[in-house]
């Protein structure tokens, strides 16, 4: 009963706190992640526009949520048409997609966010509660069930990925973080998502013939190296290497098979 009243009395920040530190559990890998993640940014200064694959993991008390696949909300969709808040347009479009939950869902997470903090003061200091000191123990399960609750609640919740497609559209796709199991580390779960199901990242490097045809400048007989590698991360709905590395053995490959020559130093490697 006194979980049930005291949750009532949680303010908003302290709740928001357990929930971004559940993303930052649940997205943060040892070592290199396949993306940079940046949690409940304000605004769009926040991602950076660079050439690194991100992931923008929108708040949904600033009313960055999605109602549904058909409809990206304009105060969304600026995340990944603009850098920051005064309308300055991204130059790398295609390699930013942003984690957003569905429209109405807070509700969910702020009843699991507020139970388990309301349970972790409890446990810590049951007296003051007038709870006898030998229940500690039991509280302290319960801290542990309720972490539980909110990590599940979180992957219920935030369950739409945000891209720009080929004609600079920005799409959402809804999915299950759910249906892939609690073990699995969040990036890896959305890895999967960008790279099975949409298409839009790769782990080896593009085909030759591909990446000509998609990012190759128009009309142009010569391009530099660094040109063409950024083209593939401007042009939205071109499918991205994981790395820089990936890139350079396509350049490689097309010098084998022809399809380009590659000048370096007044060298020509063909």
């Amino acid at each position: 009963r006194i979980i049930d009243e005291e949750s009532q009395n949680v303010p908003t920040p302290k709740i928001t706190k357990a929930v971004y530190n559940v993303l930052q559990t649940l997205f943060t890998t040892k070592g290199k992640g396949h993306f940079y993640i940046e949690i409940f940014p304000n605004d769009p200064s926040a991602i950076p526009d660079d050439m690194t694959l991100k992931i923008g993991v929108l708040n949904p008390l600033l009313g960055h949520t999605i109602p549904s696949e058909e409809h990206v909300p304009e105060r969304v969709a600026r995340f990944i048409l603009n850098r920051d808040s005064r309308g300055n347009l991204r130059a790398y479009r295609n390699n930013i997609f942003l984690l957003a939950a569905r429209e109405g869902a807070w509700e969910t997470l702020r009843d699991a966010g507020a139970r388990l903090e309301v349970t972790r003061a409890l446990a810590q200091d049951p007296e003051k509660y007038g709870i006898p000191h030998d229940k500690k123990i039991k509280l302290q399960q319960k801290v542990a069930q309720y972490e539980t609750t909110v990590n599940d609640a979180v992957r219920a919740v935030f369950t739409y990925l945000v891209y720009a497609t080929r004609g600079g559209k920005i799409e959402a796709k809804s999915f299950r973080q759910s249906g892939y199991g609690t073990a699995q580390p969040g990036q890896e779960i959305l890895w999967h998502v960008l790279s099975n199901v949409l298409h839009r990242v790769a782990e080896e490097p593009l085909d030759p013939d591909y990446a000509k045809a998609e990012a190759w400048p128009a009309q142009a007989t010569e391009t530099t190296t660094r040109a063409f590698y950024e083209n593939i991360h401007k042009k939205t709905g071109i499918v991205l290497p994981e790395n820089q590395s990936l890139f350079e053995h396509t350049i490689l490959e097309g010098i084998n098979r022809g399809t380009w020559v590659l000048i370096q130093q007044d060298k020509v490697y063909a």
